[in-house]
């Protein structure tokens, strides 16, 4: 059988799988505040990244707890604890996580650079196979095979990954505290480790930069973070309720 032959194999056998009726289940969610303990992340005297992201995962998780219970919620860490970043991945795959949001503060060498950023995994590279005079050999069939089977479940992650990303964006640049930041709010791809290695829908949001005084001052008040985690919480039940309509089919 040809390379082309089990491409278009596994191709409809994706089709039917992705359209086809799912068994409802709850949502499962993994909230990673990134760093902690002692890794503090980036840092400018007092505004200090694994302190600020703990405690907007702690707001988002009861906010999401009280408008939807339904939702399974579980973070990869509750205190200034150190967790290594295999760790988190291995505990959104644990969960059987349906979504995986990070958490982080960023920094730049700029103090005017402001505003929140978006990120998906960057685009892995394909495997190439080269053909021979000779007919394709089994071996050389299971390996198109695999890297197709790799191909399509990476297509689903990175599709959903970017239908989150832009959900946040939308949220937040709607709000009153994100509408000046229209124009900085960014959706970026990057192989940041936790949204490479993770198999679900996968999404790193920096939800400020320390570097900019003004913004390092909002991020550790109390109205700003509580904006933030129901900003967050509005894209998350969105992106839940696509996902239960799915599965409800």
């Amino acid at each position: 059988m040809s390379a082309f032959s089990i491409l278009r194999i596994y191709l409809i056998a994706f089709l039917l799988f992705a359209f086809s009726p799912a068994v409802s289940r709850a949502f499962n969610l993994v909230i990673d505040p990134g760093h902690g303990g002692s890794d503090k992340g980036t840092f400018r005297g007092s505004f200090v990244e694994s302190e600020i992201v703990l405690k907007i995962a702690q707001k988002l998780k009861a906010d999401l707890e009280e408008r939807a219970p339904a939702i399974n919620i579980f973070v990869t860490r509750d205190r200034q604890s150190f967790i290594p970043l295999k760790d988190r991945v291995q505990i959104a795959h644990e969960k059987n996580a349906d979504l995986f949001l990070s958490l982080h503060a960023n920094s730049s060498t700029s103090a005017q650079v402001s505003g929140m950023e978006y990120y998906f995994s960057a685009q892995k590279n394909a495997p190439v196979f080269l053909k021979s005079k000779n007919a394709e050999t089994a071996q050389t069939q299971q390996a198109i095979v695999a890297a197709i089977q790799n191909d399509l479940i990476e297509f689903g992650k990175t599709k959903q990954s970017l239908d989150f990303s832009k959900k946040i964006q939308s949220v937040w640049t709607s709000s009153e505290f994100g509408q000046k930041q229209s124009r900085t709010s960014k959706i970026r791809r990057a192989p940041f480790y936790v949204i490479e290695n993770t198999q679900m829908p996968s999404v790193l949001v920096e939800v400020g930069f320390i570097s900019n005084q003004r913004e390092a001052k909002k991020l550790v008040t109390e109205v700003y973070q509580n904006e933030l985690a129901h900003a967050l919480s509005e894209a998350v039940l969105t992106f839940a309720g696509d996902f239960k309509e799915k599965s409800d089919k």
